[in-house]
Order: structure tokens, then sequence, then C-alpha cells
């Protein structure tokens, strides 16, 4: 199964499947409903320019930046 992860308008994660999780190091009810703890508190730029160009009705797919995982990996 693909790991999906969806964030809302307001940058809180809206779905986070079971792959994800694996993938990620987070269960969801560490995720949903907040931002998400994948971007790495030192660089989160790529992530706030993808959120800023959606916001700005810019349609995102497929993005690809560095994330961090529940372990600290990036």
């Amino acid at each position: 199964p693909d790991a999906v992860v969806a964030i809302d308008p307001d940058g809180r994660v809206a779905v986070w499947t079971p792959a994800a999780a694996q993938l990620l190091g987070w269960p969801a009810a560490d995720a949903v409903g907040r931002p998400p703890p994948f971007v790495p508190a030192d660089a989160p730029t790529a992530y706030h320019r993808l959120l800023a160009e959606a916001r700005a009705g810019v349609r995102v797919r497929d993005a690809r930046t560095d994330v961090r995982t529940g372990l600290g990996r990036t």
C-alpha cells in the first residue's frame, strides 16, 4: 500500500494512512489534526513554500521534500 498524507489549507494533517504511519514512524493519532510531524524543524522552507502555493490555488501534485521520521532520521 502507498503512504498517503494529505494536508488541509490550514497546514494540518487531514489524511494519514496506515502505510504513512509505518513509513514515517508516527501513528495517525499523533498526526491527524496537527501540523505534519515530518517537517524538519531546521528546514521547513520547502514545506511552507508548497503550502503557500496550495493556498494560492496552485495545484500541488506529487510534491517531494525532505522529511524527518519518528526516529529523527531525514
